[in-house]
């Protein structure tokens, strides 16, 4: 579903889970058995590697562990500080003591995921993936977190154009490299500040101009249904009654796609707290299109 030699998107609103939405793509695609072997990198610039680290065991973990008291990233970070079980939910232990045994056997020191917190303007970032490609040829895909945070470059006068002329030079970067290294490059997006309701997750949206949308092959949408759409009431009705804002899931939209049919959605049970996202049901965006599976998270 991932499109190779392209720049996808996956875009939403601050704190709607761009970057679960990322962390349980790589995951996905690094157990299925199409990947074995290949190896997967998170560029993050918003975290450091400590803490994509604790988010990334979490998704794998994938289901509430934190002792009361704790949620599970506090279970976490508690469990690497004190080297014992004490924050873990007692009937939990053995299975996260085997996931975090697993995770770091299978897929940390294997080098089967890499993790690389960066601060480098978009030339710099497409050298540096470059030179990922030519060291480690055999990579599964590369995830960056997220796009509006990076840097367009230091030339004269650069520092002088509008963000979205900036953005634009970034997107165009990112593309670029893609195609140059035949790598599937997956990038969370913000999404501007229009975007109050699941009506409002289109392409258009995308923080920073329409340059986003025109560089990807696949652009997602996401809301999370943790939080309350921010309209009146009326339009909150109409959205449980199509199904959209459900408790418990996110509302994932394919608002741009090359290669498939675009302007479907799908829910998939998400668990905030272990930040695990999976299948959950198919729906439709108008009552005229049929369900769909084909959003690429399961």
């Amino acid at each position: 579903m991932i499109p190779s030699a392209s720049i996808s998107y996956f875009a939403g609103a601050t704190g709607h889970g761009k970057t679960s939405m990322l962390i349980n793509c790589m995951l996905y695609m690094a157990e299925h058995k199409q990947c074995a072997g290949r190896v997967f990198h998170f560029i993050t610039y918003e975290m450091d590697t400590r803490r994509i680290y604790g988010a990334i065991l979490n998704a794998y973990i994938g289901v509430d562990v934190g002792a009361p008291g704790y949620t599970n990233i506090e279970a976490i970070t508690a469990y690497f500080k004190s080297g014992t079980t004490d924050s873990i939910r007692e009937n939990k232990r053995e299975y996260f003591v085997s996931r975090v045994e697993r995770m770091n056997s299978e897929l940390i020191k294997s080098g089967r995921i890499r993790i690389h917190h960066v601060e480098d303007n978009s030339g710099k970032l497409v050298e540096f993936i470059t030179h990922l490609h030519q060291e480690h040829g055999n990579i599964g895909a590369v995830f960056i977190d997220y796009v509006q945070l990076i840097d367009p470059g230091t030339e004269e006068g650069m520092g002088d154009r509008a963000r979205h002329e900036q953005v634009k030079g970034v997107a165009k970067d990112l593309m670029r490299v893609a195609i140059e290294t035949g790598l599937p490059l997956i990038a969370a997006s913000q999404f501007n500040r229009q975007v109050n309701s699941h009506y409002d997750v289109h392409k258009n949206n995308a923080s920073e101009g329409s340059d986003i949308e025109k560089s990807a092959a696949l652009m997602l949408g996401v809301w999370n249904n943790t939080k309350r759409p921010m309209t009146d009431d009326k339009t909150i009705q109409r959205l449980e009654e199509q199904g959209l804002y459900t408790p418990g899931t996110m509302y994932i939209k394919v608002m741009k796609a090359r290669y498939q049919e675009d302007d479907v959605w799908a829910l998939h049970e998400y668990n905030g707290n272990a930040g695990r996202i999976k299948m959950h049901t198919p729906g439709q965006h108008t009552p005229q299109m049929k369900p769909r599976r084909d959003v690429v998270l399961g």
